[in-house]
C-alpha cells in the first residue's frame, strides 16, 4: 500500500491538534501542569537516569524501546480489531471508524504527551533560552521519531479502506515491511540519542 497518503494528513493532523492542546492546558490549567511535572519525573526522568547507570547502550535501548511501543500497537490494533469474533459481526462502516479512530486517538496523546506537555512544563521551568537548548540537542532524532511513529500510527486508518477483516490482515501482513524498517530507523536513532547526543 502507499504510505503517504490521506491516513499519514490525519495522522500529521491530530498530532498537531495534540501539541496545541497540551501546551494550552499546561498553561492554562495549573493542577494538570503539577500532574504533568509528576508523570515526566516517574516516566521520562527516572527511566532515562536508571538507565544512563548502565551506559549508553543501556540508554539507547530504553529509548528504542519507548519508541517502539506505538509502532507495535499501530500493528497490533488493526490484526486484533480483523481477528476477534464480533457478534454480531462488526460492519464494514464500525471497523472503519474503531481503525481510524486509533490513529487519531493515538496521534493526538502522542502529541499531547510527548511533545506539548513536556515542553511547554520545560519552558515554563527553565524559560526559553534552555528550551531552544534542549530542542538543538534534538533536532536530528526528535522529527526522524515523530516522522516513523507518525507513519505507523497511520497504519490502522490506511487499513480502513479494507472491505473485510481477511483484506485487513492480508494489507497489514504486506505492511509488515513498514514496521520492520520502523524498528530499524528507530534503533538507530536511538543510537543518535544516546551515543552521538544529536
Amino acid at each position: 500500500m502507499r504510505y503517504l497518503d490521506r491516513a499519514v494528513a490525519i495522522a500529521v493532523e491530530f498530532f498537531a491538534i495534540g501539541v496545541v492542546s497540551g501546551a494550552l492546558v499546561t498553561i492554562a490549567i495549573p493542577v494538570f501542569r503539577e500532574m504533568a511535572v509528576a508523570l515526566i519525573q516517574f516516566r521520562m526522568l527516572e527511566p532515562v537516569r536508571a538507565a544512563s547507570a548502565f551506559g549508553s547502550l543501556a540508554l539507547s535501548l530504553l529509548i528504542f524501546l519507548n519508541n517502539s511501543v506505538p509502532v507495535v500497537l499501530s500493528f497490533a490494533y488493526p490484526a486484533l480489531i480483523a481477528k476477534l469474533q464480533w457478534t454480531p459481526p462488526l460492519s464494514t462502516q464500525r471497523r472503519r471508524i474503531l481503525l481510524t479512530a486509533f490513529t487519531i486517538l493515538t496521534s493526538f496523546l502522542t502529541g499531547f504527551f510527548s511533545i506539548g506537555t513536556p515542553l511547554t512544563v520545560f519552558w515554563l521551568i527553565r524559560g526559553s533560552s534552555e528550551l531552544m537548548t534542549l530542542l538543538s540537542h534534538a533536532w536530528l532524532h526528535g522529527p526522524i521519531e515523530i516522522a516513523v511513529i507518525l507513519l505507523c500510527v497511520s497504519e490502522s486508518s490506511r487499513l480502513a479502506i479494507s472491505d473485510s477483516n481477511e483484506q485487513v490482515l492480508l494489507n497489514l501482513r504486506a505492511d509488515l515491511k513498514l514496521m520492520f524498517a520502523s524498528f530499524l530507523v528507530l534503533l538507530g536513532s536511538a543510537v543518535l540519542e544516546a551515543l552521538l547526543g544529536l
